[in-house]
């Protein structure tokens, strides 16, 4: 499982690459809905394709279920929404190592 935010799905559509390593990688591809939101806009130039990912079900839209993480991390990292989800969803699935994943509960339970 591969976590994007919206600065790696930009560069990757941008550059060609994105449709190639979706057709070839078996694992699976998601991004956290703040993602979906910011490269889907109609400002940006690479919002169709990423959309028609979606759409396709070769990109997974999942909603971060701690929020509190994800503002936390923002504010102790001066990171945005998307940035901040991607690292909270990685933790939720269990993708990071496991010292992120106790750093990551310390900054949970130190509110």
């Amino acid at each position: 499982m591969i976590i994007f935010d919206s600065s790696t799905l930009g560069l990757l559509t941008r550059i060609d690459v994105l449709d190639s390593f979706l057709s070839s990688f078996e694992g699976t591809v998601i991004i956290p809905a703040k993602v979906r939101l910011k490269a889907t806009r109609s400002d940006k130039e690479d919002a169709e394709s990423i959309n028609r990912h979606i759409e396709d079900k070769k990109i997974g839209v999942v909603k971060v279920k701690n929020v509190a993480l994800v503002k936390r991390f923002m504010d102790d990292f001066s990171i945005d929404a998307g940035e901040a989800a991607a690292l909270t969803l990685a933790g939720e699935k269990k993708l990071v190592s496991w010292r992120l994943r106790i750093e990551m509960q310390f900054v949970q339970t130190s509110f």
